[in-house]
């Protein structure tokens, strides 16, 4: 029910906006390079008024990245502010300044805990024991769960652990009050039920923030104190009224200028979302007063939700010419020192009654034996962002409190201010199914069920199954691994077995554009078991050392022994794997080196990848290395181009025991979630594993349309190589 009415309101306040803006388009002020900057009221040039100045944050999603910007010419003048208030993008910009962090370490702090990679094209996904699958359908178990649709739009639980870890020091200095920040703040809110704007003043910092930019359709919804809060930019997305209202007599507005018309969002099924968002942001133009000061920053052409590292400093670099074409000089502007008082220690944790001995575990993972000690704050920072990659915590809220502690002296006895924590974690669903759809013009449709125990039988174990069925293979994976090992960074035993029965897909060695006929093909039995270490490599990173016992099988009765023959019907295989693997990637574009050393064969894979945005186009270069040798399963036989094929070429078509390729992708949104994706390839695949390079080297290129669907990214190209072979490539979600 509460998902039903999140998305009700969601499209009505789409609806409303939509209708609200289109009679208004023409008369919207809009800026470009040449004119975008600050401006006075146009009917009291130069007034200076005296009293509180409050710097109000405008959101806007990435674009919002020009605060940073402005804050910094700001902070170059010697001009801060005596209030801040932030809604969404500009809440979090404006609660980590308030926080007593300068203009440069403001923007070390937003690459380093860029948020934005989890945000808009991060791909969805199901839980990692899974494999590199993308849901279409997700059944969480408990309070707030329920069946949902998987979208890109947000990895939800990353970023509400990454907000709090960015917003650790002012939480511990703002100890329950935001008023005793170095620079008073409010962030602000939406309640959903009325569309009242809400002010936040007090309370968990972080999640205040997060309160801020619960975008709809991107993230849930907050409860706090029995409201439930939505994106401030629904209510107001400029609160200079919240600023005047919080006692301030002038206005330093940072807002952005964008052209509804002209304003490009990616491809992705964020789109509709991001719709939304240009059209909330654009609502509510506040009213300046003589003396006030608003400072437009130009992020025409850029996506609301669009957090690469490049358009992050564009935006930044947008923001600080913004903010020096405004203010010219410092005369009409108050200058002051600021300052910034030291963190106070911790003074304890306390939990209550119902808190579970494994939260109680996880927050000391979390903040150590913090008592009575001054708190290392990188180090806790550290190990935030580490738990939210390890798919067990969705949130984690400290709740501080200001105590006064006494400790003896010398002379005597003295009262010190501490921080005393209530830690709140909220866990992920302890299980979950998934479910997923995949059609491949050639290889026809697939489709998969998964299910995850995150707490088997009461332990730290997490208990995973996988079955797929598909024209040419069908499969069951069970996985059994520690649950905590990516919060701990500690080496950790897996279990994993896969069944599968798979026909191989073949051409005639002869003319390799001749398809064998399905029934003709040969059939085999894969019976696949690993057992072994894991251990993770910092947060991106991860090694695998295990046994490996397999067993495959010709299954006889379907296989026509006249056309195909085996020396042996059962291959018996012992030996072990090592895997070198970046978790958390694109599945399409994994860098990842795999060794399998067995009684039978050896088989070598390294996979280099790397994927990055540049202005408007979204790039990714991947190359392939594969050796095998001996008496390699016929399924394993590498395949030019892998699974996501190569162009002008049957998906298979070019199998061998040794590979070398390489790709570039590049694409550009044209229209809505529409783009134009051009791929060019290179490589060869050689039969002879002495001779890896002795292949036929083959070119081309695939040129279409793609946009994501809620089961994955639909690819409609056309391919040519330098075989003059030419063939349609149509696929839709993410092959495995």
């Amino acid at each position: 029910m509460r998902h039903a009415l999140f998305r009700a309101f969601a499209l009505l306040a789409f609806a409303v906006s939509t209708v609200s803006l289109a009679p208004g388009l023409g008369a919207q002020r809009t800026t470009n390079d040449s004119t975008a900057g600050a401006t006075r009221p146009p009917d009291a040039p130069g007034v200076c008024t005296p009293g509180r100045v409050a710097l109000v944050l405008a959101g806007g999603g990435a674009k919002g990245m020009a605060h940073v910007g402005v804050i910094q010419h700001l902070d170059s003048l010697g001009i801060y502010p005596d209030l801040v208030v932030g809604t969404s993008i500009g809440a979090l910009v404006g609660a980590m300044y308030a926080s007593g962090w300068d203009a440069e370490a403001l923007e070390s702090f937003v690459f380093r805990f860029n948020v934005g990679r989890y945000i808009g094209g991060y791909a969805p996904s199901a839980p990692r024991a899974l494999g590199p699958v993308l849901p279409l359908l997700t059944w969480n178990e408990g309070a707030g769960g329920g069946f949902d649709f998987s979208t890109s739009a947000v990895r939800e639980g990353n970023v509400n652990l990454i907000a709090s870890a960015m917003l650790l020091a002012g939480n511990l200095r703002a100890a329950g009050d935001f008023d005793r920040l170095p620079t008073p703040f409010r962030a602000v809110a939406a309640d959903l039920r009325t569309g009242d704007p809400i002010v936040l003043r007090s309370g968990d910092l972080a999640e205040a923030v997060r309160a801020s930019f619960a975008i709809p359709l991107v993230f849930q919804p907050l409860v706090i104190d029995g409201r439930v809060l939505v994106d401030g930019g629904v209510a107001e997305n400029a609160p200079v009224a919240v600023a005047r209202t919080e006692g301030a007599t002038r206005v330093i507005l940072s807002e952005m200028a964008d052209t509804l018309a002209t304003a490009v969002e990616r491809g992705t099924t964020g789109t509709v979302a991001s719709s939304l968002m240009r059209f909330l942001f654009s609502r509510n133009r506040p009213e300046m007063r003589p003396g006030d000061l608003r400072i437009t920053s130009n992020t025409t052409g850029t996506s609301s939700l669009d957090f690469s590292d490049a358009t992050m400093k564009l935006m930044i670099e947008r923001g600080r010419e913004a903010a020096r074409r405004a203010i010219p000089s410092a005369e009409c502007l108050p200058t002051k020192r600021r300052v910034v008082p030291d963190l106070p220690p911790f003074a304890a944790r306390r939990f209550t009654s119902q808190t579970t001995n494994a939260e109680q575990r996880l927050s000391h993972i979390i903040f150590g034996d913090i008592s009575p000690n001054e708190v290392s704050l990188d180090t806790v920072m550290t190990r935030i962002v580490r738990v939210s990659e390890g798919e067990r915590l969705n949130a984690l809220w400290i709740s501080p409190e200001r105590v006064t502690v006494s400790r003896p002296s010398s002379e005597a006895v003295t009262g010190t201010d501490s921080v005393l924590i209530h830690p709140r974690l909220v866990f992920a669903p302890r299980r979950s199914l998934v479910a997923g759809l995949i059609y491949d013009g050639e290889l026809g449709g697939r489709a998969w069920l998964g299910g995850v125990d995150r707490n088997l039988i009461g332990w730290p174990l997490e208990f995973a199954a996988r079955g797929a069925l598909g024209r040419y293979r069908q499969d069951v994976l069970v996985g059994l691994r520690r649950n905590d090992q990516y919060i701990e960074l500690t080496r950790s035993p897996f279990l994993e077995a896969t069944i599968a029965r798979e026909r191989v897909r073949l051409f005639l060695p002869e003319d390799r554009r001749i398809e064998i006929p399905d029934a003709l093909l040969p059939a085999f039995s894969d019976q696949k078991l690993r057992i072994g270490m894991e251990q993770p490599l910092g947060r991106r990173w991860t090694l695998q050392a295990a046994g490996l016992a397999r067993r495959v099988t010709t299954l006889e009765d379907e296989t026509d022994s006249t056309v195909f023959e085996f020396a042996d019907r059962a291959l018996h295989v012992l030996g072990g794997t090592v895997s070198f693997v970046r978790v958390r990637s694109d599945p399409r574009f994994v860098p990842r080196v795999d060794l399998e050393y067995t009684n039978k064969y050896t088989r070598l894979q390294a996979v280099t990848a790397s994927t990055f945005t540049k202005g408007l186009f979204d790039i990714a270069m991947s190359s392939r290395i594969v050796w095998a040798d001996r008496e390699l399963p016929l399924m394993d036989a590498t395949t030019l181009g892998g699974e996501e094929g190569f162009a002008g070429l049957r998906i298979f078509e070019q199998r061998g025991m040794a590979e070398l390729s390489t790709a570039f992708e590049i694409s550009r949104p044209v229209l809505g979630p529409l783009a134009l994706q051009l791929t060019v390839q290179g490589g060869q695949v050689s039969e002879d594993q002495y001779r890896p390079l002795s292949g036929e080297w083959i070119a081309g290129t695939r040129l279409g349309l793609g946009a994501a669907t809620p089961i994955g990214p639909l690819r409609v190209q056309y391919g040519v190589n330098s075989r003059q072979d030419h063939r349609w490539f149509v696929r839709i979600g993410r092959w495995f």
